[in-house]
């Protein structure tokens, strides 16, 4: 993710969008690293307290602002 990337995903904009898809999400499972990250920061913005787990450098940002975050060897 790129320094402007970054700063664009720090906060979720829409946050009505994001209460809804809160409303329906348990598992996200096999996403991209930019959308775990602004899950994640969607997340947390509401107050949940998240959890994330990841196998590759790329998911680094996600971890880093998850709750708990978990680092692997393999994932898949």
């Amino acid at each position: 993710m790129g320094h402007q990337e970054k700063l664009e995903y720090e906060s979720v904009k829409d946050l009505e969008k994001m209460k809804n898809i809160r409303q329906k999400l348990k598992v996200l499972a096999r996403s991209r690293p930019n959308d775990k990250y602004v899950i994640v920061a969607g997340l947390r913005q509401l107050g949940d307290i998240v959890a994330v787990t990841g196998d590759g450098t790329n998911d680094a940002p996600a971890l880093r602002k998850a709750d708990v975050g978990f680092a692997m060897n393999s994932g898949t």
